[in-house]
């Protein structure tokens, strides 16, 4: 996968999100963003889209990419305040030929957060 495809499928993905959902209160920056793994140089591809509210209910779905040859894989979070301290932490990795269950799954965590 290129770094541009990848950049397009996630503002596809929150397109439909924003579609789907009123995202307005998001209080992260909404849309993609470049992940921390790819400015210091430890992946090829670390691109994700992110929506927290408030309360504190955190829903993410990332692409990452090690190198240009490795298959890109599709992680799909949700999570209470911080991602490293939540023991609930629900962390689903797909392969790309997935990318319709992470999708949906990313959907899903969108409507449960909002109903919290």
């Amino acid at each position: 996968m290129k770094y541009d495809e990848a950049m397009q499928d996630l503002e596809n993905i929150w397109k439909q999100a924003s579609e789907k959902f009123d995202l307005s209160d998001n209080t992260l920056k909404s849309g993609v963003k470049v992940g921390g793994d790819i400015t210091n140089g430890r992946q090829y591809i670390d691109l994700y889209i992110s929506y927290k509210r408030k309360n504190r209910w955190n829903a993410g779905l990332a692409y990452h990419q090690k190198d240009k040859e490795s298959g890109p894989k599709i992680i799909v979070k949700k999570y209470y305040k911080g991602e490293n301290t939540d023991p609930n932490l629900s962390r689903c990795e797909f392969e790309y030929e997935n990318k319709k269950d992470a999708i949906d799954l990313f959907i899903e965590h969108i409507k449960n957060i909002q109903k919290l």
